[in-house]
């Protein structure tokens, strides 16, 4: 994830411990081994904001449709975000902010969401986590 966040680029792994890029330190947290991966920069505007993560594919390997499908579903993800910054913005401009603050009121919505999206996105591609 680390490689991914600072190049923002993204990667497909077919044996990440193979790769030196990869840091097996949450699998060994977790007690588990990632087979494959696909990591992907979850950006706003030209700021890596955070990746997604889809690991363990369980029919194969990952594929270049599997990658483009994660790209696409992070795009969608952060059309919607809205980040410290942009409430900054929103505050020079009193009567959108009030708008925006609004929209906001539910983001305590945010994380079950984007969890719920991470889950389906994990089971179309048929990956474990």
């Amino acid at each position: 994830m680390g490689t991914v966040y600072t190049s923002q680029q993204g990667i497909i792994l077919e044996s990440p411990y193979d790769d030196p890029r990869f840091n097996p330190v949450l699998d060994q947290k977790r007690k588990s081994v990632t087979r494959n991966m696909i990591c992907v920069p979850l950006t706003k505007g030209n700021k890596c904001i955070g990746c997604i993560e889809v690991a363990n594919k369980t029919t194969g390997e990952f594929t270049e449709q599997d990658y483009k499908f994660v790209i696409t579903i992070t795009k969608e993800l952060y059309t919607g975000l809205i980040t410290k910054e942009d409430i900054g913005e929103f505050k020079r401009n009193d009567s959108e902010f009030k708008e925006k603050i609004g929209e906001m009121a539910n983001e305590n919505l945010l994380t079950p969401l984007l969890k719920n999206v991470l889950i389906l996105l994990a089971s179309m591609i048929k990956s474990e986590k």
